[in-house]
C-alpha cells in the first residue's frame, strides 16, 4: 500500500522539444497517482517535434484540483534558454526554480525563490547516456520537494520500461536520478 502525502504538489517541466518534458511529465504523474488522490498532466509543446518550446504541468493532490493549468507553480524545471525569464516569473514566491544552467547560462534575478543551478545535460553526456538529463533533473526534484520517496519513482520507471524500447536504459535511467538527489542533497550555493 501506497504512503499517502498532504503535500500539494505543482511543478512545470519547461524546456525544449527532445529535453524529455513529456518523459518527465508522464513519469512523475504515473509515480504521483501512488501516493495523492487526485493528480493532472497537462502536456503543451509545439508543433514543431525536436526544439520547440514545450512544457508540461503535473498537479498532485489530496483535495480535488480546481483547475489542472496555473499560472504559477511551486516548482519550475527549465531547461530552455528562450523560456527561462518566464519560468523565472512563474515560480510562486517562496518556490524552487530548478535550471540545467549546461544550456541555460542566464541566473535568476528573484530573490523570493530558491534556485538550483544543476548541469543536469552536461554530466549525461559525460556518462554516456545524454537521454538521462530529465531524470537527473528529475532526482533533484525529489531530494529538494521531498514530495515523495524515489523508491516510488524507481518502482514506476521499472512499471512503466518493462517490455518496451526504454528498458534497455533503465539502470543508467536510475543512476541518473540518483546523481539528482546526490547533486541536491551536496548542494553548495554558488557565487553571483
Amino acid at each position: 500500500m501506497a504512503v499517502k502525502y498532504d503535500k500539494r504538489v505543482r511543478v512545470i517541466f519547461a524546456g525544449l522539444g527532445g529535453h524529455g518534458a513529456l518523459a518527465f511529465g508522464e513519469l512523475l504523474t504515473e509515480a504521483a497517482a501512488r501516493s495523492y488522490k487526485y493528480v493532472s498532466f497537462v502536456p503543451n509543446y509545439s508543433p514543431m517535434m525536436r526544439g520547440g518550446e514545450s512544457e508540461t504541468m503535473i498537479a498532485a493532490s489530496q483535495e480535488e484540483i480546481d483547475s489542472p493549468v496555473w499560472r504559477e507553480a511551486d516548482v519550475i524545471i527549465v531547461t530552455s534558454p528562450t523560456g527561462f525569464r518566464v519560468a523565472e516569473q512563474r515560480v510562486s514566491p517562496g518556490g524552487i526554480l530548478i535550471v540545467d544552467d549546461s544550456v541555460v547560462r542566464e541566473k535568476a534575478e528573484r530573490e523570493d525563490i530558491k534556485v538550483f543551478y544543476i548541469p543536469a545535460r552536461r554530466i549525461a553526456c559525460e556518462t554516456g547516456d545524454p537521454l538521462t538529463a530529465n531524470f537527473i533533473l528529475m532526482g533533484a526534484y525529489l531530494e529538494a520537494t521531498k514530495a515523495f520517496p524515489v523508491e516510488i519513482l524507481e518502482e514506476t520507471i521499472e512499471s512503466t520500461s518493462k517490455g518496451t524500447s526504454r528498458e534497455r536504459l533503465l539502470s543508467a535511467n536510475k543512476r541518473a536520478l540518483h546523481e539528482g538527489i546526490n547533486l541536491i542533497a551536496n548542494y553548495k550555493e554558488q557565487p553571483l
